[in-house]
């Protein structure tokens, strides 16, 4: 299986990203490909709707999103990883969630298998709620299998994954698809 992981947090060494490489690694020994992209290193603009994408079958835009198209159209599976700050996605992450418009049809069709992996500074398991539930609909939307979750609160920095199972949830997560 092919799995697309898209990482959203600006911090290479972060909390979230500690949990994807985790989960990258159950995965790769389960026997998969994984192909991790740094949502935060590319140049990607925002969708505006002008509806070139649906008449011309490109979008408008000459950014990093053909690369993005391009690993999503050869996955099996999509992983979305994020820190939670604002009581949603980051917005790295966001934009290139976004621009999956300009291939719409390819996703519906597709109905690739997903996960999630969240990760917030806050103490209380709530503070992930509202990106689980964004997360729900975009599988009622694509009607796609969701494969699992991490929902990881109270862990501000990197140090204080140390003995919460974050870690090995990820790593398990990564192992069952």
């Amino acid at each position: 299986m092919k799995i697309l992981v898209l990482l959203g947090s600006p911090h290479p060494k972060g909390t979230s990203n500690i949990l994807a490489r985790k989960f990258i690694k159950g995965a790769e020994e389960a026997g998969h490909e994984v192909t991790a992209i740094d949502c935060a290193r590319l140049t990607v603009h925002p969708c505006i709707a002008c509806g070139k994408c649906e008449s011309h079958g490109v979008c408008v835009w000459t950014d990093d999103m053909p690369s993005v198209e391009k690993e999503f159209r050869a996955c099996d599976a999509l992983v979305y990883v994020t820190p939670v700050y604002y009581a949603g996605v980051t917005a790295q992450l966001k934009v290139v969630m976004d621009r999956f418009y300009s291939f719409n049809n390819v996703l519906l069709e597709k109905k690739p298998k997903m996960a999630l992996i969240t990760t917030a500074a806050e103490e209380v398991p709530s503070s992930t709620e509202a990106v689980v539930r964004f997360y729900e609909e975009m599988l009622h939307y694509v009607g796609a299998e969701d494969a699992g979750r991490v929902n990881a609160y109270n862990v501000p920095v990197p140090e204080s994954l140390r003995g919460t199972g974050y870690c090995d949830q990820a790593y398990q997560l990564g192992k069952s698809f």
